[in-house]
């Protein structure tokens, strides 16, 4: 993961790796230039802006006390704030097929289920009382067990559209009761 753009001296020609082997573009070779070789670096400044900008997110006030609930049922281990997640990588460590989208969710999906908070009774009774619109997504997410992919099946809808509401009412449920 580059953090640092290369110096302007240095971007006559563009250099990569390939398998393995170094490979070095240069303009008046094989059709190339300099239009390529600027473009090819216009690429990499912006992977290094978003690395850099993307390399310390800030911790929102509703992840507080998720982190402090997850440090507690992790003892010695501390909560890393200061990561940057390759989604390609992720989704390729987990079945090599997967988009990035996908991926991201089913890193969502492990956590919040494994939350305690959101299997407890009381926030069952609370959620069935107070918030019966998401009373039937919660308890086969939650309660029952189903993941995205089942559910999108029973409400037939997308993949998209149903991650988005399991997200939607995740979050409500944690805001109005945590």
């Amino acid at each position: 993961m580059d953090t640092r753009k290369t110096r302007t001296d240095e971007r006559s020609s563009y250099t990569y790796e390939l398998n393995g082997t170094e490979v070095t573009i240069r303009p008046g070779e094989r059709e190339v230039t300099e239009e390529h070789v600027k473009m090819l670096y216009a690429f990499d400044d912006s992977e290094v802006y978003y690395n850099n900008k993307n390399g310390h997110p800030p911790v929102e006030d509703w992840m507080k006390p998720l982190i402090k609930e997850w440090e507690a049922n992790h003892p010695g281990e501390k909560w890393v704030k200061n990561w940057n997640l390759s989604l390609e990588g992720m989704a390729e460590a987990l079945d090599g097929k997967q988009d990035k989208a996908r991926a991201m969710f089913d890193v969502f999906e492990a956590t919040v289920s494994q939350c305690e908070f959101f299997t407890s009774e009381e926030t069952q009774f609370l959620v069935k009382n107070y918030l019966p619109e998401y009373w039937n997504l919660y308890y086969l997410f939650f309660i029952y067990g189903l993941n995205c992919e089942e559910l999108r099946k029973v409400y037939h809808c997308s993949w998209n559209t149903m991650q988005k509401r399991i997200f939607t009412m995740a979050k409500k449920v944690y805001e109005e009761f945590h």
